[in-house]
């Protein structure tokens, strides 16, 4: 039987670096959530800033930047005393940076063995081909949308500008079958096979 603390997982990410947010502030503000989370769940994941093309402007008006090498081994090792601490566990999210010697794995954020243990059933699912080299996930269909949250955080890779959001979110119908708006005229609807992953039970829904 799988366990319950197994079916919540702790993100703490993408930890950059800027006059505000610096070591210190990371080193405090992870006990702090490690702290008030010890015992609703039993393993985090962290990764750093990927610094996409399409957000470095937004990135640079802030004097947003990733942590070194260096940085990431010191917050890395800061982060596994406290998690320690708490009875946490620690993993990263396509990194690859090696931390091994401090007790961190990588992670598999869609992860076939953990999903498979909380679904009883094995999985046939295969490592996701649209994601980077160093994600560890499985294939999952993402059904988020782009250019849909009004927060603007600088780091966000899913939003181009802050314009384009508000006149999607300015379309935005409850009622539609959408995440975001209405089906247009010049909108183009294409269907997909969706099948099961779990072994023995491949139907098409």
């Amino acid at each position: 039987m799988p366990k319950p603390l197994e079916r919540v997982l702790w993100r703490y990410d993408p930890i950059l670096l800027n006059s505000r947010y610096d070591l210190a502030y990371h080193k405090e503000a992870f006990a702090h959530l490690a702290e008030r989370l010890a015992g609703s769940t039993e393993k985090c994941i962290i990764s750093f800033l990927d610094c996409y093309p399409k957000i470095n402007k937004r990135l640079a008006a802030s004097q947003i930047r990733p942590p070194s090498a260096a940085e990431q081994r010191e917050l890395a090792g800061q982060f596994a005393v406290t998690a320690q601490k708490y009875g946490l566990k620690l993993a990263t999210c396509a990194e690859s940076i090696e931390l091994a010697d401090l007790g961190i794995s990588h992670a598999s954020c869609v992860d076939a063995a953990l999903l498979a243990r909380l679904g009883s059933g094995r999985l046939t699912a295969t490592k996701d081909k649209n994601q980077r080299g160093e994600c560890g996930c499985v294939e999952s269909i993402d059904i988020g949308a782009y250019d849909t949250c009004l927060h603007g955080c600088s780091y966000c890779y899913a939003n181009h500008s802050m314009p384009g959001i508000v006149k999607k979110h300015a379309l935005f119908n409850v009622h539609a079958p959408l995440l975001c708006s209405s089906l247009q005229a010049e909108d183009k609807l294409t269907e997909r096979k969706v099948y099961s992953l779990l072994a023995g039970q491949q139907e098409l829904f």
